[in-house]
């Protein structure tokens, strides 16, 4: 005799995957809360401004397309680093792994259409953790997050205005105008100065050293000059890259530094200079220096040049390699640098407010260290 016993199990299963998804939920929210609480406060509004120019170039692709794989993960790099540098340790971390997982569509499928399928479902838990984590910010920073017009609130204002004067209320409509005003200044005056990059370049530097547990000393000097808050935001973005870089693939450990002769203390030194309305920018490290050798290798054996093309390259070509994307000497990418994305990104971005469409030129000496300079305009025409 065989008993069979039927019981609908439905319920239990809707309600478990519920309560995996409220658990996940209520997961990611802990760690963004985390992240929140332990920002630099003196990079928020930098920040938010530098990040959501970042995704906006990422929010245009998904509506237009893709060109080639670096118009996603250039932005997708540089949103990592500033993120990272403020302190939002899982936003980054997010980041980090989705780099890993369209990095791994693109190198087995070299596929536009595919990588653009996997960037598209990958998109959405890159704007909406985003949001979720301004809308923490504005609660935990009020002051700070408010301190950008509202657009819906500029809009009640106009509309108000609108109704104030076809009533004849001139006097109260010129009001309106002069509140108006103090509000679109408020706004257009944050992130207007270059000596704000100091706090951004101290905390690069901080937070890379230690994650890298490296010793790096920081020497900055800075011009102070009025810039457009979307130029200097292009700025933080190649000044990320480039001391970032620095500090991971040009400086040494203690250890191998002291067997060297060096001071077991490495040295990374930023000058910004004003000049007329241009700014000249100079970083420089004392580290090991640029392998050409090493570097020119990896172009040849990643199939970018032949051996007898290398060969006639100059000294100056073959550093240039390093704004190559995707190459990079480095055998294994850490959370910080080593894609060959990084130095591609850095270098785009500073043709974008060189005031001559120049990028980042380079000196570097094996053993001794290297130097990047870039120059930008202050304002667009």
């Amino acid at each position: 005799e065989i008993l069979v016993v039927a019981e609908d199990i439905t319920d239990r299963i809707v309600a478990r995957r519920a309560k995996e998804s409220k658990d996940a939920t209520e997961s990611v929210f802990t760690a963004i809360f985390s992240d929140v609480r332990n920002v630099d406060a003196n990079l928020v509004v930098t920040t938010v401004f530098d990040l959501e120019q970042q995704l906006g170039q990422l929010r245009a692709v998904t509506k237009e397309g893709l060109r080639d794989f670096s118009v996603v993960l250039n932005p997708l790099h540089t949103i990592k680093g500033t993120g990272r540098t403020a302190g939002f340790v899982y936003y980054a971390r997010i980041i980090h792994n989705i780099e890993d997982e369209l990095l791994k569509v693109k190198e087995d499928t070299n596929d536009l259409n595919e990588f653009f399928k996997a960037f598209q479902v990958h998109s959405k838990e890159i704007f909406s953790l985003w949001d979720t984590t301004k809308n923490i910010l504005t609660v935990a920073f009020p002051d700070l997050m408010g301190s950008k017009v509202n657009v819906e609130d500029l809009k009640k204002d106009l509309l108000s205005l609108k109704q104030q004067l076809a009533q004849g209320q001139v006097k109260d409509g010129l009001a309106k105008v002069d509140e108006i005003i103090k509000k679109t200044d408020s706004s257009l005056s944050v992130v207007r100065r270059t000596i704000e990059i100091e706090n951004k370049v101290r905390s690069i530097v901080m937070k890379t050293a230690k994650a890298l547990e490296k010793e790096v000393s920081l020497s900055i000097e800075i011009d102070d000059a009025e810039v457009a808050p979307e130029i200097l935001s292009k700025i933080n973005e190649v000044l990320t890259h480039l001391v970032s870089n620095a500090i991971d693939h040009g400086i040494e450990d203690s250890d191998t530094r002291s067997r060297s002769g060096k001071p077991p203390k490495a040295n990374v030194t930023v000058f910004i200079n004003a000049k007329d309305d241009e700014l000249h920018f100079r970083v420089e490290d004392d580290g090991r220096g640029i392998d050409v050798t090493k570097l020119t290798a990896k172009a040849v054996a990643n199939g970018l040049f032949t051996k007898a093309q290398a060969s006639k390259m100059t000294h100056e070509q073959k550093l240039e390699l390093i704004f190559h994307s995707g190459l990079s000497t480095k055998e294994e990418a850490s959370e910080v640098s080593g894609r060959g994305v990084g130095m591609d990104a850095a270098n785009r971005a500073s043709k974008e407010i060189s005031p001559d469409g120049s990028g980042i030129s380079i000196q570097s000496i094996l053993g001794r260290g290297t130097v990047f300079k870039f120059k930008s305009i202050t304002k667009k025409a």
